[in-house]
């Protein structure tokens, strides 16, 4: 039976939807069996869910995601929502491995500068918005 996909939802996210769940039954994975019937049968609810500020953090409509693990769980929110795939990621990395690994270290210049030599330089690798001039004036 073909379905129809809920007006709300883009084309590519219902195909990204419908490839995850084909691949998951390729793969012998009954995790994701009826997502695609449970947002037509219910697409107010996942329109609420999908048009969520932070659905990363909230439970999907009729406690779907209790079946799944916490990658499974991310993959249907990245095929709802793309732009929220890198902040996913992190909440997943976070509470899988550990906060550590989602946080950038603080900038030790003084360290950096002991480790340094003539033949092993400091390279500066800046983000937007980043200034080292006042680590460096502080240093010299």
């Amino acid at each position: 039976m073909e379905l129809t996909k809920p007006d709300w939802l883009p084309e590519k996210n219902w195909e990204m939807l419908d490839v995850l769940t084909k691949l998951a039954k390729v793969d012998g994975i009954s995790n994701y069996d009826g997502l695609l019937e449970k947002i037509t049968s219910d697409s107010d609810a996942w329109f609420k869910f999908y048009d969520d500020a932070e659905p990363i953090e909230n439970p999907m409509p009729g406690n779907f995601d209790k079946g799944l693990a916490p990658i499974q769980r991310l993959l249907v929110v990245a095929s709802l929502r793309q732009n929220l795939f890198i902040l996913g990621v992190k909440r997943f990395i976070r509470d899988e491995i550990g906060k550590m690994y989602t946080e950038s270290p603080p900038f030790d210049l003084a360290g950096s500068y002991a480790e340094s030599s003539n033949t092993t330089p400091i390279i500066f690798v800046l983000s937007a918005g980043a200034d080292p001039t006042n680590y460096l004036l502080k240093l010299a």
